[in-house]
């Protein structure tokens, strides 16, 4: 009977492993944004909630863990609607999805994905604002 707990702990070590290595890419990421990129602390905080929401959409926030290659562009979509029904407006799912299409660009640069699913999802439009307009009493 040992033999199944010893197969159980390699697979939560694999599990583990797995997890470690999708935080350490993830931080190399967000390095590389501070420093050759050099996108403002804000930024770089901003990207990590939305790659954040990316893995929780994924399921990999839960014990599951996900190979980068393994979201597809289906799921990417999934996540934008899911997003746009939880509220965020257009312009933050913008910046979501140029969060995740950077996040694959730099994983494919570095070999650790082969595709970006983000390519070719258009952003949600973004309402023009019109502008006030003035009254007579304004004018004069």
């Amino acid at each position: 009977m040992p033999a199944p707990e010893n197969n159980l702990d390699a697979e939560e070590k694999a599990a583990v492993n797995s997890k470690n290595q999708e935080n350490k890419d993830l931080e190399r990421f967000f390095s590389y944004l501070e420093s050759e990129r050099r996108y403002s602390h804000h930024t770089v905080s901003a990207y990590r909630r939305d790659l954040k929401q990316l893995l929780i959409c994924c399921g990999s926030e839960s014990s599951k863990t996900i190979a980068w290659d393994e979201i597809k562009q289906a799921d990417i979509r999934r996540c934008v609607a899911s997003l746009h029904r939880k509220g965020l407006s257009g312009k933050s799912l913008q910046r979501w999805l140029s969060s995740v299409r950077s996040l694959y660009k730099f994983l494919c640069r570095f070999g650790l994905a082969t595709q970006n699913p983000a390519i070719g999802i258009p952003a949600p439009k973004v309402a023009k604002r019109l502008p006030k307009t003035l009254n007579v009493d304004e004018i004069e």
